[in-house]
């Protein structure tokens, strides 16, 4: 054999044994099953002092969406991979009062979940750290997590999510039913097992008439109080209806906080209706007192968004006041929306007229039906034109139980609660005439 032969001979066996080794090699240091790691920090500086660091093994992310507002959030969508669906990482918390965290994890009909309260560290951080997980069984059609701080200011809350939804890999599993997984917010503090009697003798009384969806939660102490620092009562949706004639009243200066997924509506003795969408914070407070005359004010609405029906008539013939964060809204005989957030109020009328001022600017502007405007720290802007009728749609079912009200026998309206309102306006009445 020549040396030009034996060295072609070496170099094709050696060329064969690179070629195997090229294919073998991902599969060795790959496997098929496995599923690599994914992870940030969101965001990438702190909101409102918070901020969530996560890492997440057992899926894969394909498409990431981040939303900004007054709860900042980011969502995350992939495919579930195999053995364990692991979340970890950390919050922290640098501002304000103190931040609830809550960590779930989900799959296949099992749950992981941490809970902890950050205070703040400012002017530096406080954090903590957690892992949670469940196990991907086999046929397992989709994986969930979620973790969301709610942070308690001074002039309200503000909150941070991180969620992602991981479906099957369609090639590689085999469908099976996954029971729909239903996250509740924390309490924004510690629960108790029931409210303080209602003084009767004061005015500005509101009533519990329905809660749609998650649970809500009411306190009684004060809201100079930051939320963590509150007793808080748990109402369930259903515990009480104006159908099952055990409404739930509430006192001067208690706040109603319905939470993520969650609805309520409230009546005043007089008549008013307010529903409150979730997310959001109400206070209610006492009716105010110039010279002879009083000033029926219903409330304050700390964030998020109301629609308040305020009849006309005798009842509504009087005037209201609803405070916001940067203004207040006079009323008289009207139906408008409020919505409220961290950098500005605005007020939609659907009916009549309102008078909106800002808190610290001598500025008042007369809204009509059809007409809105929003105060910011620099004011409030120039009155615009919306869409009545979409808005209405986007509270339909409000609407809804407003005509079936006013729809019913009046003599089947007359309950207790109006009696009882009856007698106190005229005990008021007689009581204003001897000054």
């Amino acid at each position: 054999m020549t040396v030009r032969a034996f060295l072609r001979k070496r170099v094709h066996a050696m060329a064969v044994v690179i070629l195997c080794l090229v294919t073998m090699l991902p599969t060795v240091i790959m496997p098929p099953s496995a599923v690599m790691a994914e992870g940030g920090t969101f965001p990438d500086e702190p909101f409102n002092g918070m901020q969530i660091n996560y890492d997440i093994s057992g899926a894969t992310v394909t498409d990431t969406s981040d939303e900004w507002g007054f709860t900042t959030s980011r969502t995350l969508s992939g495919t579930l991979g195999t053995g364990q669906l692991t979340v970890s990482g950390s919050a922290k918390m640098g501002n304000g009062y103190d931040a609830d965290v809550s960590a779930t994890v989900s799959c296949g009909g099992e749950t992981d979940q941490f809970t902890t309260n950050i205070p703040s560290g400012f002017p530096g951080f406080n954090e903590e750290s957690f892992t949670i997980s469940v196990p991907i069984p086999a046929g397992a059609t989709g994986g969930s997590f979620s973790i969301s701080m709610t942070g308690h200011y001074n002039a309200g809350d503000r909150g941070l999510v991180v969620s992602g939804t991981f479906g099957a890999d369609s090639e590689t599993s085999v469908p099976s039913p996954t029971p729909p997984q239903t996250t509740e917010d924390p309490p924004p503090g510690p629960l108790i097992d029931s409210l303080p009697a209602v003084d009767f003798t004061k005015g500005g009384i509101m009533y519990i008439t329905k809660v749609e969806g998650n649970p809500i939660y009411i306190s009684a102490d004060s809201p100079s109080l930051p939320p963590s620092q509150r007793n808080w009562v748990k109402i369930m949706p259903g515990e009480y209806s104006t159908t099952s004639g055990n409404s739930l009243f509430i006192g001067e200066h208690w706040t109603v906080r319905t939470p993520s997924g969650a609805e309520t509506v409230m009546r005043t003795n007089t008549g008013a209706v307010y529903r409150q969408k979730e997310r959001s914070w109400f206070e209610t407070l006492p009716p105010t007192r110039d010279s002879l005359t009083f000033l029926e004010a219903a409330g304050r609405v700390i964030e998020g968004a109301g629609n308040f029906y305020f009849p006309r008539g005798e009842a509504g013939a009087k005037k209201y006041e609803i405070s916001l964060n940067r203004a207040i809204v006079g009323i008289k005989g009207t139906n408008f929306v409020v919505e409220v957030t961290e950098d500005s109020d605005t007020v939609k009328v659907i009916e009549g007229s309102v008078e909106f001022t800002a808190y610290d600017y001598d500025e008042t502007v007369t809204l009509e039906a059809g007409k809105q405007a929003t105060a910011t720290d620099a004011g409030i802007s120039a009155v615009s034109s919306f869409d009545v009728d979409e808005e209405k749609s986007y509270w339909q079912s409000f609407y809804e139980d407003l005509e079936d009200d006013n729809s019913s026998d009046p003599d089947s309206r007359n309950s207790w609660v109006d009696q009882l309102t009856s007698l106190w306006e005229s005990f008021i009445n007689w009581f204003r005439s001897l000054f």
